[in-house]
């Protein structure tokens, strides 16, 4: 069932809404421009949930996260809220925040652009435990948390070992299915996800989760609640070495 939530949000920084500028992934080190509030729909609706064999894949994960005892599911994650604004628009990872509305923001290092994974998507996995993590080849991994104070949902920076003291890092959920998996947290008394605009124009929204004690940014209409939809991802290895 879509939650409806009417809340009262704020602007972003001006500082953050310069660095969401949406673009493909590069082997270049990327360098920070204005954003567009223009919205893209990368992942289309027809992606099948299928698991993959811990022959096909490994994951990388922090070094003080719980220890994977059986390869995870990767996905993508796709919001679903018919009639809304961010109906099918797909979660991109973009300045150690989540977002809908824009391409996730990747880089990678490696010298020949044929070794480096696609880096367009934003594919994560819950290890057993019910932790969270970015699909990357980065040392260490990019573990996925949830902000106590604002609910905001984020991930640390490429070697960074661990979250913020106090970070919601357990309560998210996996739970697969014929067509989409389900991508769900319930750690600090979560009830749901939520995208919040970003500007006056919308097409721009931060996701957050519906914490105990939520209160929406002040940003400028009201939030929205989701379902997370999780498309099961089938690539062969990673799915970016590093998230920014």
């Amino acid at each position: 069932m879509h939650s409806k939530i009417l809340l009262t949000t704020i602007l972003l920084p001006l500082s953050l809404a310069a660095a969401l500028q949406p673009r493909a992934a590069s082997t270049k080190c990327p360098t920070p421009v204005t954003v567009t509030a223009t919205k893209t729909k990368t992942i289309t609706v027809t992606k099948t949930a299928i698991p993959k064999t811990s022959t096909t894949k490994s994951h990388s994960t922090s070094s003080s996260s719980v220890v994977a005892q059986a390869t995870p599911t990767p996905f993508g994650v796709i919001a679903a809220h018919s009639g809304s604004a961010i109906h099918l628009d797909s979660l991109a990872a973009v300045n150690s925040t989540f977002f809908l509305g824009i391409e996730s923001r990747s880089y990678c290092p490696l010298s020949k652009p044929s070794q480096c994974p696609p880096g367009t998507d934003t594919v994560l996995f819950v290890a057993p435990g019910g932790s969270a993590f970015l699909d990357v080849v980065v040392p260490g991994g990019q573990q996925i948390y949830v902000n106590s104070k604002t609910g905001a949902l984020q991930f640390v920076e490429p070697h960074i070992d661990s979250p913020p003291t106090g970070s919601g890092v357990t309560g998210f959920s996996y739970v697969p299915g014929a067509s989409y998996g389900d991508f769900g947290y319930s750690g600090l008394g979560a009830n749901g996800f939520v995208a919040c605009p970003t500007t006056a124009s919308g097409g721009l929204y931060q996701v957050f989760a519906q914490i105990e004690g939520f209160v929406a940014p002040a940003s400028t209409g009201p939030c929205i609640g989701f379902d997370a939809l999780a498309p099961a991802d089938t690539q062969a290895g990673a799915a970016a070495f590093e998230y920014l």
